[in-house]
């Protein structure tokens, strides 16, 4: 159960780094540099999400379950590493 404790520090630093850009209360945060951010930050955080599910699924030994969420766990990261690369400029 601490391992989870560890993906909702993460999830936290993250949305208060981050809360002009997830939350849209500046203009500039319309520029389609930001949205493709914004968007990678999203996969992060459903990233993060399903790392903290893990801990407390884990925790309380429900395999199936796990299996399920590991699985979405290994798609956030690729579908994360895609927005990643589409926010980069080449």
């Amino acid at each position: 159960m601490y391992y989870s404790a560890i993906g909702l520090l993460a999830i936290l630093i993250l949305v208060i780094e981050n809360n002009d850009i997830l939350f849209k209360r500046k203009k500039n945060t319309e520029l389609p540099v930001w949205r493709a951010f914004r968007r990678f930050l999203l996969a992060v955080l459903a990233y993060y999400f399903t790392d903290m599910l893990w801990g407390v699924l884990e925790s309380r030994k429900m395999a199936a379950l796990l299996f399920v969420d590991t699985s979405i766990y290994f798609a956030a990261m690729a579908f994360g590493i895609l927005l990643w690369t589409q926010y980069t400029p080449i």
